[in-house]
């Protein structure tokens, strides 16, 4: 145990945007970290791609940025962490037979409803934890199938990004047993491919990875891959987990009544349970994480990618002078709606422009901006913003607050974690106190924490919220919170309100495209 303190665990996180590396010692405290950025493309409407020759690039200049200057031979052990729901196809010698649909690929949504019409809605939540809806492998292995048929038959397995960089730094097809959970194939009680769902849309478990632990060494590094990364040949490589889970893991939140909040391109609310808890009546999902540990919450679709949204179009002059000062344009977006007091001065925005995920799982559900009078500006609009991601987010809390041991405490992470004003503002609108870790990648030192158990430095997952350190707390204002509950009721009352108009506008402009 104590040779095991000298050494170094480094740990990859392949997010959306980019490719994050994490270097840390066996007390759990930060010894180098980088990024290199990864390119999401958007061939048409409803698809989000991702290449695997540019992830796996991006992640070789990660690590080599984070090994800089440090001794290579101290790193004792490499996993993973990985943006959920990617999905592939490989031929028999591992390559790519098409780009990597990622979560927020829409084009398998009428496929998930008729698989939701053959086994039912109810029946996949409880089972696999899971939605019927495009997001998961079911509908988009039934949506390859019909649409391309040739990369179907040629296909040798279907997997995700990680599972192909584990592939191509091992040899080995594995899927850790988390990963599998959140594509929705796994059955959640027994921890094995769900058979049934597997019949209804025509594969064999041969042709899926063999499933693994997170904290499994799921094999060791070869010497080509070694050199390419700059590690020493032969380390053990750890199966990994999917991002959201490993945030909970990282950020401390794995006692009871105490959960995770994650805002970064998409945004999310999560709890640690010792055993499956499902509500998908209430739109929640769980998936399975390590060690006999699940997780249950909410994801939404409206985080900071609908802010880069607002950055780009409104506030496109406000980005162009910030960057030309050298300030982060997102900063200037929150200092400006700050301006503002609560509630916007009446002005409510539903942040749905990329349609919804908990708990409505809606992707036709649209932007809307509610109240707008003659005194509203752009600070208004940037309030009104963060207002609305920050009341998703809240939503969600409120539903996981019918868990077991319910919340009394939130750790958060993601981008929105970097800024105090942001998280004040979740604070408040929930009412609990919200509290940021140190280490502020939490989904890579979760997967760091795996690496740890796995080559014993720690015990038990458990034990590993001892290793993570909290910088500050933000304790909520309670007569705030009153104020935003009011404004919250309102808010789900508008979505109600028009969600058959969203359907009913779908159909229009759907209409519309053949004049």
């Amino acid at each position: 145990m104590k040779e095991l303190k000298e050494k170094l665990f480094l740990a990859v996180d392949f997010g959306t945007s980019a490719c994050k590396a994490l270097l840390v010692d066996g007390d759990g405290k930060e010894r180098g970290f980088a990024a290199a950025a990864c390119k999401v493309i958007q061939p048409g409407p409803e698809m989000q791609e991702q290449g695997f020759e540019e992830v796996e690039k991006s992640m070789v200049i990660a690590v080599r940025k984070t090994l800089s200057g440090l001794d290579k031979n101290r790193v004792c052990a490499l996993s993973f962490s990985s943006a959920m729901h990617g999905f592939m196809a490989v031929d028999a010698k591992g390559k790519p037979l098409f780009k990597m649909m990622t979560w927020a690929d829409g084009r398998a949504k009428n496929q998930a409803k008729e698989i939701a019409e053959k086994i039912g809605a109810a029946e996949i939540s409880s089972k696999t934890g899971c939605m019927a809806t495009a997001l998961y492998y079911p509908a988009r292995i039934v949506w390859l199938r019909a649409n391309r048929p040739d990369i179907f038959c040629k296909a040798e397995k279907f997997v995700s990004i990680k599972d192909a960089v584990v592939h191509r730094l091992t040899g080995k097809w594995v899927m850790d047993k988390s990963h599998a959970s959140s594509n929705g194939l796994l059955d959640i009680h027994r921890l094995g491919w769900e058979e049934d769902l597997l019949e209804v849309i025509g594969i064999s478990p041969d042709r899926l990875p063999q499933l693994v632990e997170s904290d499994e060494i799921a094999g060791e590094l070869s010497k080509a891959m070694a050199k390419k990364l700059g590690l020493p040949s032969g380390i053990p490589i750890i199966a990994g987990a999917g991002d959201g889970g490993l945030a909970n893991l990282g950020s401390g939140a794995i006692q009871p009544g105490q959960a995770a909040a994650t805002i970064g391109t998409t945004g999310a609310v999560r709890k640690i349970f010792d055993q499956p808890w499902t509500n998908g009546k209430a739109g929640l999902w769980c998936y399975y994480l390590a060690s006999n540990l699940w997780y249950a919450g909410g994801a939404i679709n409206s985080g900071g990618i609908v802010l880069r949204w607002l950055r780009d179009g409104l506030f496109s002059d406000l980005r162009d002078r910030a960057l030309a000062r050298g300030v982060e344009p997102y900063t200037r977006i929150i200092q400006l709606a700050d301006t503002v007091p609560p509630g916007a001065d009446g002005l409510i925005f539903l942040p749905y422009v990329f349609g919804e995920r908990t708990p409505y799982w809606n992707p036709l559900a649209k932007g809307v901006f509610f109240g707008l009078a003659p005194q509203h500006n752009k600070a208004h609009f940037a309030r009104a913003a963060l207002e609305g991601i920050t009341m998703c987010m809240a939503h969600i809390f409120e539903l996981l607050e019918k868990s077991p041991a319910g919340v009394r405490e939130v750790r958060a992470s993601g981008g929105f974690a970097h800024s105090d004003k942001w998280v004040q503002l979740l604070a408040d609108m929930i009412g609990k106190p919200v509290r940021l870790p140190k280490v502020k990648e939490n989904s890579a030192l979760g997967a760091a924490l795996l690496a740890m158990k796995a080559m014993g430095a720690i015990k038990s997952l458990h034990e590993s919220s001892n290793l993570v350190k909290v910088a500050k707390t933000f304790e909520p204002d309670l007569k705030k919170t009153r104020f935003y509950q009011e404004r919250l009721e309102m808010f789900k009352r508008l979505y109600k309100d028009l969600e058959k108009d969203f359907e009913l506008w779908a159909k229009m402009q759907e209409k519309g495209k053949r004049i």
